[in-house]
Formats: structure tokens, sequence, C-alpha cells
């Protein structure tokens, strides 16, 4: 049986390789006639997201130095494999996605990329390829990335401090507090034992980026989760993180900010 089982790991890893290698060479074809290695024209297949935990792993491996291409509608990017989350496996790779929008995730405070399988509730888990996580560190998720013009007219658009305009309204027992939590503004309940905080950029931010966050507070392990806007870039996502990590609050969407700009491309066609 375990010979069977080694067997089987085998298969599955040259199933992988082969997958790998097809995609990689059917896309150095596609470049040769484009003009350049950033214009791949040919569709990805729709991504895979059932590989087993293995598999994710093999994959992670062997498409660790590679981009994915992802257009979304108004916005192009090139994301490093390992930042995309639950990562969709090699036929996303030399080729054009074209998705709604798409997700990434990275460790904080090193930036650095993850290799989970997309669980919207993993924000620190270790894996034996991460180093131990601890609370200081741990997974910041940005879910939801679109682009927007809000000089076109979009109904369903509600900016950050739109958003925390309408909680205002509509829970009066709201305060905003008299000085600014590191680098936001509070709001916190006059409603005793009311467990959520709100917190948003402040005036002075709003031209790099707006943020409306809601956080748990009193609880020993819980997340802060939020929607952004970035306005020169017109781009919108949501935002996740554990709590412990709003004090790094501004920092984090400063570096989501840079992550997206260096991704992006003037290319759309």
């Amino acid at each position: 049986m375990r010979a069977i089982l080694s067997i089987g790991k085998l298969l599955a890893t040259v199933s992988c390789f082969f997958a790998a290698f097809q995609n990689t060479a059917v896309g150095r074809q596609s470049d040769s006639g484009s003009g350049g290695g950033d214009s791949v024209h040919r569709r990805c297949a729709p991504p895979n997201y059932g590989y087993t935990q293995e598999m994710t792993r093999l994959n992670n491996i062997i498409l660790s130095h590679k981009f994915i291409d992802i257009t979304i509608p108004g916005a192009r990017f090139k994301v490093p494999y390992g930042y995309v989350t639950a990562h969709p496996g090699p036929t996303a790779v030399d080729c054009r996605n074209y998705w709604d929008n798409f997700r990434f995730s990275f460790w904080w405070p090193d930036k650095s990329s993850t290799d989970h399988t997309g669980d919207e509730n993993f924000f620190n888990k270790p894996n034996k390829n991460s180093p131990k996580s601890s609370p200081a560190r741990s997974i910041v998720h940005v879910s939801r990335i679109e682009y927007v013009d809000i000089n076109q007219k979009n109904p369903k658009l509600v900016l950050p401090r739109q958003q925390m305009a309408n909680i205002e309204r509509y829970m009066s027992h709201l305060k905003l507090s008299d000085h600014e939590i590191y680098g936001l503004r509070e709001y916190k309940s006059e409603i005793p034992g009311y467990q959520f905080i709100y917190y948003e950029t402040p005036t002075s931010l709003r031209n790099d980026f707006d943020m409306v966050l809601k956080c748990r507070s009193k609880t020993a392990e819980w997340k802060c989760q939020g929607s952004a806007y970035l306005p020169t870039e017109k781009l919108t996502f949501d935002i996740d993180f554990l709590d412990e990590l709003l004090p790094d609050a501004v920092k984090i969407l400063s570096h989501c900010r840079d992550a997206l700009k260096s991704w992006s491309l003037s290319d759309r066609d």
C-alpha cells in the first residue's frame, strides 16, 4: 500500500511539472509574435482551485518565478505567482487571465508572499516553509480589487468616506474620539458592551488613499475588515487582517498601494 501511495505521489508530481512546462512553452510561442514579454495575448484556461495541499505546494515551488497576467475591466496587472490568493496553478501563467476582480495576500510585516490555499479565515497559521507565526506576524488579505473611475456615473460605488457617513447616520451611538489613533479617526460606541470600533483615514491622507475599518474590541483574536479606495490608481478593494495589526494599518494600506502600482501594466490591450 505504501508503495502504491508513493507511485501516486510521483505521478502527480510528474503531471504537475509537465503542465507547468507545457504552459511555459505555449506562452513563449505566444510572446514571440506579440512584440514583447508583457504582451501575452493567449487567453488562459479557467483557473483550477481544486488542487490538494500537496499539489499546491508543488505548484508554488515550480511556479515561484512566474507572474500571473491579470486583466480586469479597466486595468491590467502582472502579479508574482505567490501573491495571488488561492494560487490557481499552471494554467494561469504565460497567458492572459480575464477576471472581474482579483485577490492577493502577503505576510506582514515582512511583506513576503504566502503559500496557503486561500481560506479567508486563514491569517497566521504557520507552515513548514514559513517562519513560525506570532501575534505580530500574520497574513493580510486584499480582495475584490476593481478599477473604478469616480468621474463616471456608477450607482454601485460607495467610497469609504461615504460608507462611514452612512454608518454615523444610522448608528448615532457612535462618537468620534477627540484624537487620532494610529493615524486614523476612531469612532467608539456610547452603548456599554458594544463590540465594534470603526476607523477611517483622516482628510490629510485621502489624496493617497481612503479607508474605513470595522474592528472588534475586547477580544483576544479577531479581524479588522474594511474597504479602501486609491484615487490616483482608481482602484477599490476590501481588506482583512487581525486586529493586532491595527497599529500598522496605515503602513499596510500604503504597501497595498505600492504593490498594486508596481504590478500595474500600461498595456491593457
